[in-house]
C-alpha cells in the first residue's frame, strides 16, 4: 500500500542528494506531509526522492538513478512538529504515475497514517 506514497525527502548539496527524513502523500495534487524538524524551517533546496521499485528503496541512498522532485513549504506547525509540502512545478510525464493513487489507495493510507498519530498522542 505505501510504494507510491512513502519518499525520501532531503536537500540537494551541490550536486548530490542528502537524505533528512521521509514525507507522505496525502492526496493526487501533490500535498505531502512530514515532521517539521525534518525540514528545519526551509524549503531551499528540499527535494523528494521518487521510489523506483518498491517500497524500502525510499530509505536506499546508493541508488543513483532516481528522480528528484522540487517542493515547497504550504505550511508548518513547529510544537506539533507537523509540516504539509507541495511539489514546485510540473512532475514530469513518466513521473506523474507515482502522483496518481486510486481514491481508495488514498484514503486508506490517510487513515492509517491518522491512527498512528492519534496513537502517539494519547
Amino acid at each position: 500500500m505505501f510504494r507510491n506514497v512513502v519518499f525520501s525527502i532531503g536537500r540537494l548539496i551541490d550536486t548530490a542528494y542528502g537524505a533528512a527524513g521521509t514525507c507522505i502523500l496525502i492526496n493526487r495534487q501533490g500535498l505531502l506531509v512530514t515532521a517539521a524538524h525534518v525540514v528545519n524551517g526551509s524549503d531551499e533546496n528540499l527535494v523528494i526522492r521518487l521510489n523506483t521499485t518498491y517500497v524500502a528503496d525510499y530509505q536506499d541512498t546508493t541508488i543513483q538513478q532516481s528522480s528528484l522532485i522540487p517542493v515547497k513549504i504550504e505550511a508548518i506547525d513547529p510544537l506539533r512538529d507537523v509540516c504539509v509540502l507541495s511539489l514546485k512545478g510540473q512532475v514530469p510525464g513518466q513521473e506523474k504515475k507515482y502522483f496518481q493513487l486510486l481514491k481508495k489507495e488514498a484514503i486508506n493510507c490517510f487513515a492509517e497514517i491518522l491512527s498512528m498519530l492519534l496513537n502517539v498522542m494519547s
